[in-house]
């Protein structure tokens, strides 16, 4: 046994890290220290506390940028509020015409809390540890004699003792077939990045068409940026040179905005349905510029080119054609964007018999209870388990949030951050 701790965290990104950041003040965080905490990242130093945020740079946050600032000044990270990285984040917080901030902001002001972490866990003497560039096979639950834990096993065959488990090991996108060569397609999550935008409309103006497979936020985002890059540099859009590949229900996620009504009460917009009256999300208002700092930014830009393209779709020379099977791009002949949505990370769980626990993780269901406690698929508690963040598709309460279900629970939307560390301090409290 190479080390043992009461609290094992498998994953290094926003979530965790949100156990020893969400503690408000110096002796907590000294007592949690001292009780121990193994978090295992895969990456090095340049992932740890940030995670993947980063390659989402052209998404604005849900959240206010002060969101992400809930550092206590008492804690031995606060000194990741005086780094650059820390600065520019608050920059944004000081700018009353901010209502978002960049994700790779987050993700770089993060980065440098998870590289704080490692320091001082190095130095204290404590239990407690960030194990970076190290893989986990798998986690197994033992008995000891008062009770109880679970043995943590890296990819090297080394295994780690933990009283606690949480899970914190971040989504990915759905892949396409893995028979299909790289250059076949390109994931929604690399558009954002200028390099691969460039490379894709590169292609459209040598003629080739581009497909979007998923019509949701991701699909329709990847769409408007490649029509709105296009349109600038005054190119033509060839009629039907846009396949948008859905499941029968195309543009479900954007309705029309005359089926939508908005209503003030005091600070926030409620958004109702005209037809129904249903509520089915909320925004709150920045009160220095009197917007809606939800449903603004990237939500815009998706939901515009969702309209955009219900009103044209059936215009026999309009660049969007709607194909109502998803199946049908697997024999389609252009370039595929691929936004099917994620699915979590998962690390392969055994009980203490050796027979596989199969938790329930999908982003967008409720697979963990209110305290952040992890389900199996029958919906029964695993013993000392936990998850945060979007492996565990993590929406323990309305009021927390997150955008999967925002518009069929009317939860709220919330950053990523801003819910793991709320979760963060429930686990401890159920868990201890």
């Amino acid at each position: 046994m190479k080390y043992a701790a009461e609290f094992g965290i498998i994953g290094g990104g926003t979530g965790g890290i949100a156990l020893p950041v969400s503690q408000p003040d110096l002796e907590s965080f000294n007592d949690l220290s001292h009780r121990g905490v193994l978090i295992f990242e895969k990456g090095d130093e340049t992932t740890l506390g940030g995670g993947n945020l980063g390659n989402y740079n052209g998404i604005p946050s849900n959240s206010l940028p002060s969101e992400f600032l809930t550092i206590s000044p008492n804690s031995p990270l606060a000194e990741s509020l005086n780094t650059p990285e820390g600065k520019q984040l608050q920059q944004y917080i000081d700018d009353p015409e901010a209502v978002t901030v960049p994700l790779l902001v987050v993700a770089k002001f993060y980065n440098q809390v998870g590289r704080v972490l490692k320091a001082t866990w190095e130095v204290d003497n404590s239990p407690s540890q960030v194990i970076t560039e190290t893989r986990i096979a798998c986690a197994q639950m033992v008995e000891e004699p008062d009770g109880l834990a679970w043995d943590i096993v890296t990819e090297k065959a080394e295994k780690h003792r933990v009283k606690n488990l949480i899970l914190a090991t971040g989504a990915q996108a759905k892949l396409p077939p893995s028979t299909w060569e790289a250059d076949r397609f390109t994931l929604a999550e690399a558009i954002f990045n200028e390099e691969a935008l460039a490379d894709l409309i590169d292609k459209y103006t040598s003629g080739k068409d581009l497909g979007i497979v998923g019509a949701g936020h991701s699909g329709l985002l990847c769409l408007a940026l490649l029509v709105e890059n296009l349109e600038f540099q005054g190119r033509d859009l060839r009629p039907n040179s846009f396949k948008i590949y859905t499941n029968g229900q195309p543009i479900k996620t954007f309705r029309a905005e005359s089926q939508i009504e908005t209503v003030e009460s005091g600070s926030k917009l409620l958004f109702r349905d005209k037809a129904s009256q249903q509520y089915f999300a909320e925004s709150e208002v920045c009160p220095q510029t009197n917007r809606a700092f939800r449903y603004t930014g990237a939500r815009g830009k998706a939901g515009e080119i969702g309209r955009r393209i219900q009103a044209e779709a059936h215009n026999f020379s309009s660049p969007f054609e709607i194909v109502s099977q998803a199946n049908a791009a697997y024999e389609a002949p252009e370039h595929l964007i691929w936004a099917t949505g994620l699915m979590a990370n998962q690390i392969p769980l055994f009980d203490a018999a050796g027979e596989p626990i199969n938790p329930k993780l999908s982003k967008g269901e409720y697979a963990v209870d209110r305290n952040g406690l992890l389900h199996n698929e029958t919906g029964k508690i695993i013993p000392q388990a936990g998850a945060i963040g979007i492996a565990g598709g993590l929406l323990p309460e309305a009021d927390l949030g997150g955008e999967a279900l925002a518009a069929k629970l009317g939860v709220r939307l919330h950053s990523a951050n801003f819910y793991h560390q709320e979760v963060a301090r429930r686990l401890l409290a159920v868990l201890s």
